[in-house]
């Protein structure tokens, strides 16, 4: 399977991807510097892959990375015209379908139909929402659904229904869009408690 993600990922280009920090991971192989870098399909692994030693650890921020990486996977994929071109679409089918489980009936020309009927979509019809957590009362390091708020989140998605608001604490991951200077609001924190503007 890791072998389809690094094949897809090449297919469509690389994606860019901008880093805070530095991160030299040696658990997953990441060794990128501090700022942009526009990475292949070996090094989209090792990003995906990479938990320890980064931020707390934990899972959910990891979702929160991995979410960042499909938004930049996506708007590669847009920004290249991939949906409108067959030929490029049918490359990716090819090397995604043999790492995927499928219905019996659902073959890769299907998959093919698919993902040109997704030919007009953009980046504002895409949003990744994390199912709303609260820790987990025997062990605080753990988290579990908070409800009713998940089965509302559930039961949305398995009606086609629109979406609940999100209820997380750190906003989704969004697929970037261009913004005007002057639309741009940007915080510094720092050590001594000051916010600057």
């Amino acid at each position: 399977r890791y072998a389809g993600v690094i094949k897809v990922v090449d297919d469509i280009g690389g994606v860019n991807v901008c880093l805070p920090f530095a991160v030299n991971n040696t658990d997953s192989g990441l060794n990128l510097s501090e700022g942009e870098h526009h990475i292949n399909g070996v090094q989209f692994l090792e990003f995906w892959r990479t938990r320890e030693n980064i931020g707390n650890g934990s899972d959910l921020q990891r979702i929160q990375r991995d979410d960042y990486l499909l938004a930049r996977a996506l708007e590669q994929t847009l920004r290249d015209g991939l949906l409108s071109d067959p030929t490029k679409l049918f490359g990716v089918i090819s090397d995604t379908a043999p790492n995927l489980t499928l219905d019996s009936a659902f073959s890769q020309s299907d998959l093919l139909h698919l993902g040109e009927s997704l030919r007009g979509i953009s980046g504002g019809d895409v949003q990744f929402i994390e199912a709303p957590t609260v820790p987990y009362p025997p062990n605080t390091n753990w988290v579990q659904f908070e409800e009713p708020q998940d089965h509302r989140l559930f039961r949305a998605i398995a009606h086609d229904a629109k979406l609940p608001p999100a209820t997380t604490s750190h906003p989704p991951a969004t697929l970037s869009t261009s913004a005007r200077p002057s639309q741009v609001t940007v915080e510094v924190l720092n050590e001594s408690g000051t916010v600057s503007k």
